[in-house]
C-alpha cells in the first residue's frame, strides 16, 4: 500500500519517521501481529538519528554554542548533520580504529574530526572530548550516558 508522501524542509526533519513493516508468520500466536521498525531509512542509516535531535535540543535549551561528541561512529555523523543545519561548530572525537568512511561522513558535515588513542578505544574518545569541551568556552559534551533516557526517544 503506497500512500501520499508529504515534503520535508530538511534530511533532520526525517529522523525517526521510519516505516513499519509488518512480518507476517513470525509467531506462533494467530493474534500476534509482529512489526519491523526500518530504521535504516533514517537520514544517515543509523538509529541514532533517532537519538540525535534530542541530544541537539538538550545542548541548545542550555546555551551552548559549541557541540564536542564521542563516539565509534553513527552518533558523530548524526550529530554532524544536525549540527550543520543548526549551523553550529562540532567537534567529533572518533578512536583512531574507526573507518576511514566515518570520518569522512562526519567531515562532509563540516565537523571538525579528532582521532583519539586507538588502544583506549571508546573511553578515550569520551576522555578526549571532555577535554575539549573544558577548553572550548560555550562547549558542550553530547552523550546519551551521561543523565539523559536514551529510552524515552527509542519509545517515541
Amino acid at each position: 500500500m503506497r500512500t501520499e508522501r508529504a515534503f520535508v524542509a530538511s534530511l533532520a526533519d526525517l529522523a525517526g519517521a521510519t516505516p513499519l513493516v509488518e512480518i507476517p508468520l513470525a509467531s506462533d500466536r494467530p493474534r500476534a501481529r509482529v512489526l519491523a521498525k526500518c530504521e535504516q531509512y533514517n537520514p544517515t542509516g543509523s538509529l541514532k538519528d533517532r537519538l540525535a535531535p534530542a541530544l541537539l535540543a538538550e545542548a541548545q535549551r542550555a546555551g551552548c554554542t559549541s557541540l564536542v561528541v564521542a563516539s565509534s561512529g553513527n552518533l558523530a555523523v548524526a550529530l554532524a548533520m544536525l549540527a550543520a543545519r543548526a549551523k553550529l561548530p562540532i567537534t567529533a572525537v572518533l578512536p583512531a580504529t574507526v573507518p576511514i568512511e566515518m570520518r569522512q561522513l562526519c567531515a562532509l558535515y563540516r565537523a571538525k574530526v579528532v582521532l583519539s588513542d586507538p588502544e583506549q578505544q571508546l573511553r578515550g574518545a569520551v576522555s578526549r572530548a571532555h577535554a575539549i569541551a573544558s577548553e572550548t568556552p560555550g562547549a558542550h559534551v553530547l552523550s546519551p550516558f551521561d543523565g539523559f533516557d536514551p529510552h524515552a526517544v527509542y519509545a517515541e
